[in-house]
């Protein structure tokens, strides 16, 4: 009985650290970005619109949004003002939004209340 609760013990912490190693990437989108490089790998270099972040994104990673108003007609292959965008969350993808994003002594700061993230249909 001892050595099978040492083998399981032994296969969740394996499952764990194969978990782990896999860990997805952080993308990051805020519309208020200065750029010039807009690639999403950190606050001032973020993507401008959640769509180009959704596009690259793959199962496991995070996408974090600061502060502001995403539309989902606005980025590749999009046509901006066309009714009929939608964002399409691809499985496996966590979205976080709330972030104070660049410019601010904390951009990781997340306080849904001060900083607001709205997707709107709008």
């Amino acid at each position: 009985m001892a050595s099978n609760l040492l083998i399981l013990r032994s296969s969740t912490m394996l499952a764990f650290l194969a978990v782990r190693a896999t860990a997805g990437a952080v993308i990051y989108v805020d519309a208020d970005a200065p750029g010039p490089e807009l690639d999403g790998q950190s606050w001032c270099t973020a993507f401008l619109d959640l769509q180009s972040a959704l596009a690259l994104a793959q199962p496991g990673d995070d996408v974090r949004l600061a502060d502001g108003v995403y539309t989902p007609d606005q980025g590749p292959g999009q046509v901006p003002g066309d009714r009929h965008s939608v964002f399409s969350l691809p499985p496996g993808i966590q979205l976080e939004g709330g972030h104070a994003g660049c410019g601010a002594p904390d951009p990781g700061l997340r306080d849904c209340i001060s900083h607001r993230t709205v997707l709107s249909g709008d």
